[in-house]
C-alpha cells in the first residue's frame, strides 16, 4: 500500500498534499505516513518540551518541517514565547520510506500543542503542533514542527459548550460546493469532506469539543507569514473522564471562507499541561 497521496477514513480515501499523509485502516485506528519534506525525521522527543516562560518574538521562527534535538527545539520555541499547553499520542501503522514506499510499523508518536502569550482577548500570535516519534513521557532524539498557526485561541473542553466563535460564517451549501470543487480537482474524494460547523457540533454532542483553533499560515519571501486560507481546529475530550471518547482528539483542516472540512489526525491520551491549567485565562 502506498499512502503518500491519500488519507483513508474507513473505506473513504482522501488524496491530499502538504501537511503529511495519513492512512486509516478503520475509523477508530490511525495509520500515518510522513510527506517527503519530513521523511525519516519524525524521530522526536515529547517529554523534553517544557515551555514555561515567555520570551520576545524572534526572527528565527520555526517553520513546518523544522526538526531539532529536544534541547534546540525548546530553545527555539521559548525564544518565540511558546508554552506547552496540551498533549496526546497518535498511533502510526505505516511509515513512508525515502524511496516513496511504505513500511508497516506499529508505534505511538507524541503530539504537543503550544501557543505564545495570550492577549486580553485570549488570542496568541503564534502556536504550533509539534510531532514526535515517541509517546509522551518517552525521550527520543528529535522534535519536528507539524503545523504552525497564527491568531490562536485555547478553550476548556471540560465545559459543556461549543463557543460560537469556533464556527465558520458559512452554510452547508457553500461547504458542499467547495467539497465538490476539491473532489473535481482530485484533491479529495467527496465523501471525506464535510461542513466544518456540522463536524464541530456533532463531536460536541459526544463530549469532544474545540480545544485549540488558529489560522494556518504560509511563509513569504521576506520571512513574514500570512494566512493560507486554512482554519486548523484541534478537538479533544480529556483523558480519564469516563466517557466513550475518553482522551480522544482530532485535528481538522477547514477551507475558508466556505467551511469545507477534512479530518487530518486522530490521537488519544489528551490532557492539558499544568501550565494550561494554572495560567491560561480560557482554561480554568
Amino acid at each position: 500500500m502506498n499512502c503518500r497521496n491519500e488519507v483513508k477514513l474507513g473505506t473513504v480515501a482522501i488524496r491530499r498534499a502538504g501537511r503529511g499523509q495519513l492512512c486509516l485502516a478503520a475509523p477508530e485506528v490511525i495509520q500515518a505516513t510522513v510527506n517527503k519534506t519530513l521523511t525519516g525525521i519524525f524521530v522526536a522527543a515529547a517529554a523534553a518540551l517544557s515551555l514555561s516562560a515567555f520570551a520576545p518574538m524572534t526572527a528565527n521562527a520555526a517553520d513546518v518541517g523544522f526538526c531539532a534535538t529536544p534541547a534546540k527545539m525548546t530553545e527555539v520555541l521559548k525564544a518565540e514565547g511558546q508554552r506547552s499547553l496540551a498533549f496526546g499520542n497518535q498511533r502510526i501503522l505505516f511509515e513512508e520510506q525515502p524511496d516513496g514506499s511504505t513500511k508497516s510499523v506499529d508505534k505511538q508518536i507524541g503530539l504537543i500543542f503550544t501557543a505564545g502569550k495570550f492577549d486580553r482577548n485570549g488570542i496568541a500570535q503564534t502556536g504550533y503542533v509539534i510531532q514526535a516519534d515517541q509517546p509522551i513521557g518517552t525521550l527520543a532524539s528529535k522534535m519536528c514542527v507539524a503545523d504552525r498557526m497564527q491568531d490562536v485561541k485555547m478553550y476548556d473542553v471540560r465545559k459543556p459548550e461549543l463557543p460560537a466563535e469556533t464556527l465558520i460564517q458559512s452554510t452547508p451549501e457553500a461547504a458542499a460546493k467547495k467539497c465538490d470543487e476539491l473532489a473535481a480537482k482530485g484533491v479529495i474524494t467527496r465523501d471525506g469532506c464535510s461542513f466544518h460547523n456540522d463536524a464541530m457540533k456533532n463531536l460536541a454532542k459526544v463530549g469532544e469539543r474545540v480545544m485549540m483553533q488558529g489560522l494556518g499560515v504560509k511563509k513569504q519571501n521576506d520571512g513574514s507569514y500570512i494566512p493560507d486560507g486554512t482554519l486548523i481546529t484541534v478537538t479533544a475530550n480529556m483523558a480519564n473522564n469516563k466517557t466513550s471518547r475518553d482522551g480522544r482528539g482530532m485535528i481538522h483542516y477547514s477551507a475558508l471562507p466556505d467551511g469545507a472540512s477534512l479530518l487530518a489526525r486522530i490521537f488519544t491520551g489528551t490532557n492539558y499541561t499544568q501550565t494550561a491549567l494554572s495560567e491560561l485565562p480560557s482554561v480554568k
